[in-house]
């Protein structure tokens, strides 16, 4: 049956420093009296400069996070927002900001501009793998080939997921990208699915098709903003609800029993 542990990713971009919420998650294990920490992983978007990367990581190894995950696939979005009076990103502070496109008309767009040359490539992924002993996790995977080279570069494991749909208008869903990513890996390291898990039914559709787990995301930000940690609590709650209950109506007691054959047709 699912695990009750849960994991919790910290990232890069956070309003409040890595240092402090692992801190309060300590915190929240003795004042719940659990045996456990939860689990804490760092989200890595890589800086400019590899030295200020670098330091990310150091910090995060220093506080104690057991996972580096690299989102390779958001260096460069659509649009920016503004962030409302007094919030920033908190773990970047002293740090020279990301490096925007600013093109004048006739001039480049994007090729051959400071915002491409900051876009993190293989060698970079190559590069941390040399600088740190935690597992590191590639989020940003939507083709079997890359796939094969995240393998190829030492990775721990990759996570299927088109950054939530808010990167590239129209790329293909996780979902649909998984069965020939999971082909590919076949059960050389482990695959999380991201993007579009809202309910418990699309926990079952990720594991029959070759996801070892899945992350949530918005879910997760809804309930906070409704009921705070209880509503967090609830929230997976229902999913894992809705999940078993899933299993028991395709007649499965184990995640081990579940494949393909339970979400895609025999024709």
């Amino acid at each position: 049956m699912p695990s009750e542990r849960h994991t919790q990713k910290v990232s890069t971009l956070s309003s409040i420093p890595l240092e402090d919420i692992a801190w309060a998650a300590h915190a929240a294990r003795q004042a719940m009296e659990r045996d456990q920490t939860p689990r804490l992983w760092f989200q890595l978007y890589f800086q400019a400069d590899r030295g200020h990367s670098l330091e990310l990581v150091r910090r995060a190894e220093a506080a104690g996070y057991c996972v580096l995950m690299v989102t390779i696939d958001a260096a460069m979005k659509r649009s920016e927002f503004a962030l409302p009076e007094g919030v920033e990103a908190a773990n970047l502070r002293g740090m020279p900001r990301s490096v925007q496109n600013s093109a004048a008309a006739g001039g480049q767009i994007i090729f051959g501009t400071a915002l491409a040359d900051a876009a993190p490539t293989w060698d970079d992924i190559a590069w941390l793998r040399k600088q740190t002993s935690l597992p590191i996790i590639l989020k940003g995977i939507l083709s079997p080939a890359d796939a094969r080279m995240a393998l190829d570069h030492g990775v721990d494991a990759i996570v299927v997921s088109n950054h939530g749909g808010r990167v590239t208008d129209g790329l293909i869903t996780p979902m649909k990208a998984l069965p020939s990513i999971a082909r590919t890996i076949d059960g050389k390291c482990p695959i999380l699915l991201d993007s579009g898990v809202r309910t418990g039914t699309d926990v079952l559709k990720a594991i029959s098709l070759g996801a070892s787990a899945v992350m949530i995301g918005r879910p997760q930000l809804h309930a906070l903003a409704v009921a705070g940690m209880a509503g967090v609590a609830h929230m997976l709650h229902m999913i894992r609800a809705e999940f078993e209950l899933a299993m028991a109506q395709v007649g499965v007691k184990s995640l081990d029993e579940l494949g393909p054959a339970y979400v895609t047709s025999s024709d």
